[in-house]
């Protein structure tokens, strides 16, 4: 089990960046031999989120995954 975030999981990755923007912020990671990139965009005029998620298997190893999300009610 691993996630584009640090968050849930709390497992240490090769690479891990998070880069902010006006209204955006990208979550990049590696972890074995998975590149991926989740963008979280917050539109200004609606309460909600946009969530982009890209991953990459940069390994020659064919790989089958299932992605599923996780949200935190405050």
């Amino acid at each position: 089990v691993w996630s584009t975030t640090y968050q849930p999981t709390r497992r240490e990755a090769e690479l891990d960046r998070v880069r902010h923007g006006l209204g955006y912020t990208v979550f990049e990671r590696t972890f074995a031999g998975l590149e991926t990139s989740q963008t979280v965009f917050v539109p200004e005029i609606d309460s909600c989120e946009l969530w982009l998620v890209r991953i990459e298997n940069t390994t020659d190893r064919v790989r089958r995954l299932r992605l599923g999300s996780y949200l935190e009610w405050h």
